[in-house]
C-alpha cells in the first residue's frame, strides 16, 4: 500500500477538522501527492486505494475516543480491516483478472475505499445515526424507522 497516500489522507482528514485553511491544505495536499506518487510511476492505482483504506480504518480506531469503543466503530474497524486484507490478498491472487476485468474489477477495487469511507463517517458524526432505546441500537435515520414503527403497530 501507498503509505504517501496513507500519510496525505491524515492530513486531508485532520485538516478537515480545523479552519478554512487547513481544509484547502488538506485538500491540496491530497490531491498532489495522490497525483505525484500515480504520475511519477511510485504506485500503481490499487496501491493508492489500499492506502486510503488504511488510513481510514486507523482514523476510525483512533478519531473521538470520548465516544469509546462502540459497536458501530468496532465493525467499521473490523470491516476495514477485512478490506484491506482483501484488496492485498487480490492484488496478490486475481492481479490478472483485476487487469481485465473492466467494470466489474474497477467496482471490485473501489468497494472497499466507499465502505470503509462510509463507516469512517459514521464514527467520526455519530449524530448521523438514530440510536434509539430498543433492541437492536442504532439505525439509518429516515425511512427505515418509518418502516419498523409501522411493523410495530401492527
Amino acid at each position: 500500500p501507498s503509505l504517501h497516500t496513507a500519510w496525505a489522507m491524515a492530513i486531508f482528514l485532520h485538516g478537515w477538522r480545523g479552519s478554512t485553511a487547513s481544509r484547502i491544505f488538506g485538500t491540496f495536499w491530497l490531491i498532489a501527492t495522490t497525483g505525484a506518487t500515480l504520475g511519477f510511476g511510485f504506485h500503481y492505482a490499487v496501491d493508492v486505494l489500499a492506502g486510503a483504506v488504511f488510513t481510514l480504518t486507523l482514523e476510525a480506531a483512533l478519531t473521538r475516543p470520548e465516544t469509546g469503543w462502540t459497536k458501530i466503530r468496532m465493525g467499521v474497524v473490523a470491516m476495514g480491516a477485512a478490506m484491506f486484507a482483501g484488496l492485498l490478498a487480490l492484488t496478490r491472487y486475481a492481479a490478472m483478472e483485476l487487469a481485465t476485468g473492466g467494470a466489474a474489477a474497477t467496482a471490485l477495487l473501489l468497494a472497499p475505499l466507499v465502505f470503509t469511507a462510509a463507516g469512517f463517517l459514521f464514527v467520526e458524526r455519530p449524530e448521523l445515526l438514530s440510536v434509539e432505546d430498543r433492541p437492536g441500537g442504532p439505525t439509518f435515520p429516515g425511512r427505515r424507522r418509518r418502516i419498523f414503527a409501522q411493523r410495530s403497530q401492527v
